[in-house]
């Protein structure tokens, strides 16, 4: 009798709705191994239900009455082959599903708000890491941006010293052909001096030697002894560079990284000279000067030759000897 009331119960608790839970409930068969006795004043015992009333086949059947101790009801019940009938205890098996289902609902209202609050929180959490990868894929990209911009502004300040070096090895290089132009002008005006004094000298009529009557030598005794000869003394006729100045280092004032030297006439008689400055490469640079008269000075610059160790020629301006070089 216990199983089948324990039974009964847990199909009560599986009722779906309502209307469902009046139809008529079957009791299961009676399993137990003795038949249920009534006690002294005629109750059936069904755990905690009591029943006095007709049975039908160890079934309770028919009008009776009904103690519940698990609901505190005393009073009248029906059955029909052991499935309870009466109105009243359809109407409270009714009410006790309707407050189940309400229950249910609510707890399902429940956890359908704790489940959108939770894909809230998680959507919150989603977006809140979301936001701080682009802030910090911000971050990056603004330090990328600001590095390129700093790496342009390098390139741009490189690109205006290269700029500014052209522009100053343009200005060398002009100047340097400039003085160059000058210098080569200022040979072409020497050579063509020269040219012209070497014609003048050519087409110049050389005056003959002055021969004068000598008068008669009184007449000497001969001797035997001889009388020796006055020795010979160096003249600055015959040697001008005896009376020309050495070469003094002076300005260059064609061209600023050049080198100059220059001489004094020095003679009582015009010369010509010609001066020789030795070059970064190797060579000699040479200048003539025809006709340089006395005291009068004579300069010769290099635009890469430089002072140390001029090679310095010299002849008077009757002589028809070249004049001598420094190869």
């Amino acid at each position: 009798m216990n199983r089948i009331f324990c039974l009964l119960l847990c199909t009560l608790a599986l009722l779906g709705n309502a209307a469902w839970a009046r139809t008529p409930l079957v009791l299961p068969p009676l399993v137990a191994a003795e038949p249920l006795q009534p006690d002294a004043q005629g109750w059936y015992h069904f755990l905690k239900l009591s029943y006095k009333g007709p049975m039908l086949d160890g079934k309770p059947h028919g009008k009776g009455s009904c103690i519940d101790k698990a609901s505190g009801y005393r009073g009248p019940c029906s059955f029909e082959h052991g499935v309870r009938s009466d109105p009243a205890y359809l109407q409270a098996l009714a009410s006790s599903y309707q407050e189940s289902e309400l229950m249910r609902q609510e707890y399902e209202k429940e956890l359908q708000q704790a489940r959108q609050r939770a894909r809230a929180e998680q959507q919150r959490r989603q977006e809140a890491a979301f936001a701080g990868a682009m802030g910090a894929l911000g971050d990056v990209t603004a330090q990328a941006e600001a590095e390129q911009q700093r790496e342009r502004a390098r390139q741009a300040q490189i690109q205006a010293e290269l700029q500014r070096e052209r522009a100053r090895q343009a200005q060398v290089q002009a100047e340097a052909d400039a003085a160059q132009r000058r210098q080569a002008a200022a040979r072409a005006q020497q050579a063509q001096a020269a040219q012209a004094e070497a014609r003048r000298i050519e087409t110049a009529p050389k005056p003959g030697p002055v021969v004068a009557a000598a008068p008669p030598l009184p007449s000497r005794p001969r001797s035997n002894q001889t009388t020796p000869a006055a020795p010979a003394t160096a003249s600055t006729d015959d040697d001008p560079s005896l009376c020309v100045s050495r070469p003094e280092p002076v300005k260059n004032q064609l061209c600023a990284q050049g080198s100059a030297v220059r001489i004094r006439n020095s003679c009582e008689q015009a010369v010509d000279a010609r001066l020789c400055l030795r070059t970064s490469e190797g060579r000699w640079d040479c200048g003539a000067r025809y006709n340089l008269l006395p005291a009068q000075d004579w300069t010769w610059g290099s635009c890469k030759g430089v002072a140390d160790a001029p090679f310095l020629a010299v002849r008077s301006n009757k002589s028809n000897r070249p004049l001598a070089s420094p190869d």
